[in-house]
């Protein structure tokens, strides 16, 4: 991982202003099991659930709203798999994605400490590089693939 990066947001809208936070993880060049990333992927929304639940602030509208927000990851989800099986119908490859969720649960269940702590020191600075956030996690930090000439 290069990164991990919070922006602050705010805008105006109908019914008043709107402040929020959008975030972005670069990732970079690495080699990564097909079955690994679409955990990653399932990974960021069960998060945000789970951290909205132990919280006491799970509501059907927040749970949509982090659905919402997982539209970016579930794409990303749904073009590779469309990639790896081509033919399905679109619930088909929602489903499949879905497939993953168990294992994201799993993961995160295990680690969900050093989550806490990654997201902790990303509130208060904005920003992580890889290896600080690697640290945080006690997990290793891999190199990027060399890039090809």
């Amino acid at each position: 991982m290069i990164d991990v990066v919070l922006t602050p947001e705010e805008a105006q809208s109908p019914c008043g202003p709107v402040h929020g936070v959008s975030g972005v993880t670069q990732i970079g060049p690495m080699a990564v099991h097909p079955e690994s990333c679409l955990t990653m992927l399932a990974a960021g929304e069960l998060a945000h659930q789970r951290w909205l639940r132990d919280s006491g602030l799970f509501t059907s509208a927040r749970a949509w709203a982090v659905e919402r927000g997982a539209v970016d990851d579930t794409g990303k989800a749904i073009g590779f798999l469309r990639q790896q099986f081509p033919g399905y119908t679109d619930d088909g490859y929602r489903q499949r994605f879905w497939q993953f969720r168990p294992a994201a649960e799993a993961l995160l269940a295990a680690h969900w400490e050093h989550v806490l702590n990654v997201a902790e020191l990303l509130e208060s600075c904005g920003y992580l590089n890889g290896d600080e956030a690697a640290a945080l996690t006690g997990l290793p930090n891999p190199p990027e693939l060399a890039s090809e000439l």
